[in-house]
């Protein structure tokens, strides 16, 4: 059989990489249901949360490119080493991607080696997106398109060290995302609000 040590690295591995999946896809599929219902607009939480996702499975440095000016064209997310510059969108039909990459800054087209379009929910199967581009833009849409499925394939690569410290992220993030993510019923309540979690009040007693 195994040794002990390889035994424990190999469940290790199994366990962090199962519940990033199912995260991940928790995640995808609640996104997939508000696409759905016609609803793409996302919350700056996910933003945040694409970006220290990556940041912990890339080793990259995103940040986010709408804090000084909001709705920064073409890119939410850039890496302050100029390797990636990423879309964080709902929705990737070629129409949108196709209108990321037109819409680029001639700044934001040198700045990055590589232009990305993230999809949080989930990506089509084929992509009609064809140059010519920006100036010093390349862009694949078969390499350069991403949902989480490409996050949980770089995911199965990563040195154990790496991936406990992805495990530990995605584990502290996913419900509160998910809390996000929430839809409202016909009279606008949610499944999940404050009165949850805050401490009931005691009940009044008469002094004497």
């Amino acid at each position: 059989g195994l040794p002990r040590t390889g035994g424990w690295r190999v469940i290790t591995r199994g366990h962090f990489i199962g519940e990033i999946v199912d995260s991940l896809t928790g995640i995808s599929e609640r996104i997939e249901m508000r696409n759905r219902l016609g609803i793409t607009d996302m919350s700056v939480f996910a933003e945040v949360f694409v970006a220290e996702l990556l940041n912990a499975v890339l080793g990259t440095d995103l940040q986010s490119l709408n804090k000084d000016r909001p709705n920064e064209p073409g890119l939410d997310l850039g890496d302050s080493r100029g390797q990636y510059g990423i879309q964080v969108t709902a929705t990737a039909t070629s129409q949108k991607v196709r209108h990321t990459l037109d819409v680029l800054t001639d700044e934001q087209a040198t700045a990055y080696a590589r232009i990305v379009v993230f999809c949080l929910g989930k990506k089509q199967g084929s992509y009609s997106v064809e140059g010519p581009f920006k100036a010093g833009v390349t862009f694949d849409p078969e390499k350069d398109i991403w949902d989480f499925t490409e996050v949980a394939r770089l995911v199965l690569a990563l040195p154990l060290d790496r991936l406990q410290a992805v495990h530990e992220f995605v584990r502290k993030n996913t419900a509160r995302f998910l809390v996000e993510l929430e839809v409202p019923d016909e009279q606008g309540r949610y499944q999940t609000n404050g009165y949850d979690k805050w401490e009931a009040r005691p009940p009044q007693q008469c002094g004497d």
